[in-house]
């Protein structure tokens, strides 16, 4: 039974009690109160009769009206007293009634005897009443009057007797009501004690208990009321508990084992990003030192082929041709494990413009032709009438295309190897780009495998054939960054056909594939400086000489300011090399070159404080700089301060179309490597007016105090200061801002570098491949119009104490 119910049941009980007594002592109350009533009537008729019996005593005495009528007023008083008297109890009422019949029976004595009396009224006044008769009437009114007062003393008695006994009942009733009420009360208490306040004490106790731990606790109290559910509903509070704190427990468990794996993975992602770093460091270094003894193998080599003096037989030019075609197939392996390195580290940005596919496959079937002369094997392109441009990144569209017709050459022993592209009808769209060859061919079980790092269709092709089998697994990795598909059909045999899906386009997860920017520098535009250089280089080209043209070469390596000067010196520049950049710039301010190529990796002041601060100092400023390092075969268009980006080993061609771009003949070369300087020199030969060198940023700094070049050549890799700082430094120069820097390096540069170069530097030329020609070209353009004024006795005269002989034609 709930507690509820039974507190209802006892209230209600103890409020039954309480009416019942009060009932009782209202009852008794009105017998006492009437007793008390019945006993004052009584003694009320007692001191009437009193009365009654003196006014008698008196008429029988005196006689005489007035005496008669008090009589019977009183009478009539008691008679009137009497009809108002009710007793209870029937003695008192058969007492009440004798009493009234007494009363009327002294009245009706009294009228007799005042009837005798008004007799002898009548009677001679010496005749007198009987005394015996009178004597008999005031005796029978005694008598009734004595029977009345003992009546009326015995209701008294009867009264008082009545009042007595119902103040004794309501006493009992009192008591026995304060007696229930008190064993209510103990029972309220008892039951409020045993049925809330014990319960209450052991939940109490068992919540400390619980609350110290003891999870398997009960506190039940085997009840069904309240108290009991409550008790209940907390026993199974603490089994959910219970089962909540091992779920806790478990969860705690496992969140300390994914700290720990967080942790792991922290360590972990710290380790990785401090070996992504080294490896960077590693790969920008090695990229460095590896191409820089190829950039002077290779420019020497390229030279000495031109076999200017002719005291080279065939046979030495053969073994040259060798060399020169080895130092390019190790520079392609270096390239397709930098290029396989960055692709990994997701660093590779999708840089779109439009390209004319006819035009670039004409390009690449072109640089194929010198392979093919010796070879029974046909390289041709099979193109529509109308090709609609396509919005690609053209550097890595080329790279794959190169890579595909490379293998296709290099597995095609004799026959044809074709590149076609297929068209969408009504658009005329480029829908597709085939490579296809007579070749041997690839098993259908190998034709997924190849596009695996290091892997070929063949094991024994690796022998036979030579290369890394990295190409197909960087041109596949291209095409997807670029939206693009890769498929490849073959049997073995009758040869192989890769194909580029075009219209698969669409962006790669993660790489973002973005417009080529076009940066906005001091109010012109990439895209108006570019165009402004193509409408120069093309002006002159046939129009504009080289010769007499001074340069200025800033690069810490001194086999790169060797190639440098002897590739600059072949078109009949003067040219000048500075082994570092603060040389350099001192080098371009006493002598103001015509063009200065810069290195950016060199020491105490590199290519980029160069180069800001050439293009800060307003002297020099107007001279053009080459900015000449290791960029992953990329072209930047021309921003503020850049004319052509160009890597390193320079090739004569390169430097001449870079040179072909300077409006004056004053060339700045910041090089450290003195091989790089001399083929500097030699490429620069006759081109310039003024060519100057220096080996690192703090000389070629040196150089912009008295010479204010055309153009800055500049290296990045240093001893002092190397070509990032020059570059920094010059272009917070006022007096050198303006000036134009090509940075030629061999260093794989960040994306920071790059980024930075491409605002800073009108050209990066990359010293892994033949860049001599480019810079030809590019200094041919920019020598346009550019009076002969400076010659190599007083360039040297000029120079500041420590600086590196100028060569001259």
């Amino acid at each position: 039974m709930k507690i509820k119910t039974k507190l209802h049941i006892i209230i209600l009980c103890s409020l039954g009690i309480i009416a019942l007594a009060s009932v009782t002592l209202m009852t008794a109350f009105r017998q006492i109160n009437a007793a008390w009533q019945d006993s004052a009537l009584a003694n009320e008729l007692t001191r009437g009769l009193f009365e009654l019996g003196i006014l008698t005593t008196d008429y029988v005495l005196h006689g005489g009206e007035r005496a008669q009528t008090q009589w019977l007023m009183k009478h009539d008083s008691l008679t009137r007293l009497l009809n108002s008297a009710d007793f209870a109890d029937p003695e008192s009422r058969s007492i009440l009634t004798q009493f009234r019949q007494n009363h009327q029976d002294i009245r009706n004595i009294f009228v007799s005897l005042a009837r005798l009396q008004a007799e002898r009224g009548k009677l001679p006044a010496d005749a007198e009443v009987s005394p015996e008769l009178k004597q008999r009437f005031v005796g029978q009114l005694d008598a009734r009057t004595q029977t009345m007062v003992s009546d009326a003393s015995e209701l008294a008695a009867l009264s008082r007797q009545s009042a007595v006994l119902a103040r004794n009942q309501s006493i009992v009733i009192m008591l026995a009501s304060v007696a229930m009420i008190a064993v209510s009360l103990i029972a309220i208490s008892w039951l409020f004690d045993h049925g809330v306040v014990l319960p209450l004490e052991r939940l109490q106790k068992g919540t400390a208990i619980i609350g110290s731990g003891d999870l398997n606790h009960k506190v039940g109290t085997g009840s069904q009321d309240e108290v009991g559910q409550l008790a209940r509903s907390f026993d199974e509070m603490t089994d959910k508990l219970k089962s909540v704190t091992v779920s806790r427990d478990d969860l705690a468990v496992e969140i300390a084992e994914r700290k720990r794996a967080q942790e792991e993975l922290r360590h972990a992602k710290e380790t990785a990003e401090t070996a992504s770093r080294t490896k960077s460091q590693f790969l920008a270094n090695m990229s460095h030192e590896l191409r820089t003894p190829l950039n002077s193998v290779i420019g020497f080599t390229n030279i000495l082929l031109k076999n200017k003096g002719g005291n080279l037989h065939s046979e030495e030019l053969t073994f040259l041709e060798r060399i020169v075609a080895n130092g390019k197939h190790l520079l392609d392996l270096i390239n397709q494990v930098l290029d396989l390195s960055k692709i990994e580290a997701r660093r590779v940005e999708i840089e779109t413009s439009m390209v004319t596919l006819d035009r670039l496959i004409t390009v690449i079937i072109g640089q194929f032709e010198p392979q093919l002369r010796d070879r029974p094997v046909k390289l041709a392109a099979e193109l529509p009438d109308h090709i609609a441009p396509l919005e690609t990144d053209a550097g890595k569209l080329k790279q794959v295309i190169i890579n595909l017709v490379g293998n296709a050459l290099k597995f095609t022993e004799r026959g044809s190897v074709t590149v076609s592209v297929a068209v969408e009808e009504g658009t005329h769209r480029p829908a597709r780009i085939t490579v296809t060859d007579t070749g041997i061919g690839i098993p259908e079980d190998r034709l997924a495998v190849i596009f695996e790092a290091f892997q070929q269709a063949d094991p024994s092709t690796t022998r036979k054939y030579g290369g890394t089998g990295l190409g197909l697994t960087i041109s596949k990795a291209l095409c997807e960054l670029m939206g693009y598909r890769l498929e490849v059909t073959s049997e073995v045999g009758k040869g192989s056909a890769f194909s580029i899906i075009l219209a698969a386009r669409q962006t790669s997860a993660g790489i973002t594939i973005r417009p080529a920017p076009l940066a906005e520098v001091r109010g012109f535009s990439a895209a108006e400086a570019a165009a402004e250089v193509t409408r120069r280089i093309r002006a002159m080209e046939a129009t504009q000489p080289l010769r007499d043209k001074l340069v200025l070469i800033i690069d810490d390596e001194a086999d790169s300011r060797l190639l440098l000067t002897n590739l600059i010196e072949q078109f009949g520049c003067h040219v000048v090399a500075a082994d570092c950049g603060e040389l350099g710039l001192r080098m371009a301010k006493e002598i103001k070159p015509d063009l200065i190529t810069l290195d950016l990796l060199m020491p105490q002041m590199d290519g980029w404080e160069v180069l800001r601060r050439l293009k800060a100092d307003p002297d020099l400023k107007d001279i053009p700089v080459i900015v000449v390092s290791v960029v992953a075969r990329e072209r930047r268009g021309t921003v503020l301060g850049a004319v052509e980006m160009l890597q390193k080993p320079v090739s004569r061609e390169d430097l001449l179309r870079v040179i072909s771009l300077i409006p004056r003949s004053r060339i700045l070369v910041v090089e450290d490597n003195e091989d790089d300087r001399r083929l500097f020199a030699a490429h620069l030969q006759g081109r310039v007016s003024e060519l100057r060198m220096a080996t690192n940023g703090r000389e070629a700094l040196a150089v912009l105090e008295n010479f204010t070049p055309n153009l800055i050549l500049l290296d990045i890799m240093m001893p002092e200061m190397d070509g990032m700082a020059f570059l920094d430094t010059i272009r917070k120069n006022p007096r050198h801002w303006h000036i134009p820097v090509f940075v030629v390096t061999a260093k794989e540069l960040t994306a920071d570098e790059a980024k930075r170069l491409g605002s800073e530097a009108q050209a990066v030329l990359k010293k892994a491949e033949e860049w001599g020609d480019d810079l030809e070209r590019v200094l041919n353009g920019m020598l346009k119009n550019r009076p002969s004024r400076v010659h190599l006795h007083a360039l040297k005269d000029s120079l500041p104490s420590g600086s590196p002989p100028a060569t001259g034609a």
